[in-house]
């Protein structure tokens, strides 16, 4: 699962959650709605916990086996990106804004959203170097448009 992956996963749920409140009033009903749109190697390694958990297991039932995140929607959340987000985000999301680049066949507005999601990321670069970095990264047939009507109108009007 990618940080990308993780954050829209994980937005979808608080909005289900913000549009359903009383259907999730419970931290445990959260983790439950969670865990059952879970994929992949997620649902592979939380799968695995969770099925013990779940586990009837009449002979032998002790209070308090289940994990820490079971009834706690803030750790469950801390289990997955622990897990399965980045080990370094603000490096990675550099490292995705320095390799960034808008290809021949892209929409701007592809470009654009990613731009600035990643820039929302980072810390430390200033607007003329993320203005200079949105310039150099487009096709040289939007950067010779721009040339056109002026440099520093259209990089505004892109709002980066």
């Amino acid at each position: 699962m990618d940080l990308k992956k993780l954050r829209e996963f994980l937005v979808q749920c608080e909005l289900n959650f913000c549009d359903r409140p009383q259907a999730f009033c419970l931290d445990s009903w959260k983790v439950g709605f969670a865990l059952s749109f879970l994929k992949g190697i997620a649902l592979s390694f939380l799968k695995g916990i969770a099925l013990t958990w779940f586990k009837p297991d009449l002979l032998n039932t002790i209070p308090g086996t289940e994990p820490p995140w079971a009834n706690n929607y803030s750790e469950f959340v801390i289990e997955l990106t622990t897990n399965f987000g980045p080990h370094n985000p603000v490096g990675d999301a550099k490292h995705q804004l320095n390799n960034l680049s808008m290809k021949d066949g892209n929409h701007i507005n592809k470009y654009i959203v990613e731009f600035n999601c990643l820039t929302t990321q980072v810390h430390g670069y200033g607007e003329g170097t993320l203005h200079h970095m949105f310039y150099n990264r487009l096709p040289d047939h939007i950067k010779d448009e721009i040339a056109c009507i002026g440099h520093q109108h259209a990089l505004l009007g892109a709002q980066v």
